[in-house]
């Protein structure tokens, strides 16, 4: 146990000194590029295609048809974002989550040592990893909520014999949950890197009482 407690003590002490403060500028970075692509002082400007980037013309037709991006298109611009953003949340999502852990453990493992009047002090940060913890749940499952909604929406516009105006309104819905999908990648990112800052002052503010 005592290794195990050495252990945990050095991992923590490495995620106060370089890791969070890190992860923290890495975050930042994320952020600067999502906000660089998609913030517009032209707020008429949506910030990503508009339904007529669903029109095409048939060889040999005048009239426009309207079509949604399947699997054999290429992946938009928009798109691409979203799954590399995503893709870095649910790791920040993993990492903070076992860093919780870990740290929960450790605390654990402090109360036997631990006068009586500062107990407190340690179900207080039991209770801040918590609710770290509960966000970090929250965000993750709002990325699987995307997937299921603009599938949803995609299946819609897919009907055989849909009307021009139905189509047009499906192809709408997407691109209002990709829209969605956006503000909240940037909400996410935001969120991650308070919760990286709230870990490290959390810590620092005890590391005496915790052994770090």
């Amino acid at each position: 146990m005592d290794q195990f407690k050495k252990a945990l003590v050095q991992q923590i002490r490495l995620r106060l000194a370089e890791t969070w403060l890190s992860r923290v500028c890495t975050l930042t970075t994320w952020l600067d590029e999502l906000a660089s692509e998609y913030v517009t002082d032209d707020i008429d400007q949506s910030p990503l295609q508009s339904t007529d980037d669903f029109l095409t013309t048939d060889a040999g037709h005048s009239k426009k048809r309207r079509i949604l991006n399947t699997p054999s298109n290429d992946i938009s611009p928009t798109l691409s974002v979203l799954k590399t953003g995503q893709a870095r949340v649910k790791r920040e999502c993993f990492l903070v989550l076992r860093a919780c852990d870990e740290t929960r453990i450790l605390v654990n493992l402090r109360f036997p040592d631990t006068p009586s009047h500062t107990l407190k002090v340690l179900e207080d940060v039991l209770s801040e990893l918590s609710q770290v913890q509960t966000a970090c749940t929250t965000i993750r499952a709002s990325i699987s909520q995307y997937a299921l909604s603009r599938a949803k929406a995609l299946r819609k516009t897919s009907t055989v014999g849909l009307s021009d105006f139905a189509a047009a309104a499906g192809a709408s819905a997407v691109l209002e949950i990709d829209e969605e999908a956006v503000f909240h990648l940037f909400q996410h990112l935001a969120q991650l890197r308070n919760i990286y800052v709230v870990l490290y002052t959390l810590l620092q503010k005890h590391r005496v009482l915790l052994g770090l």
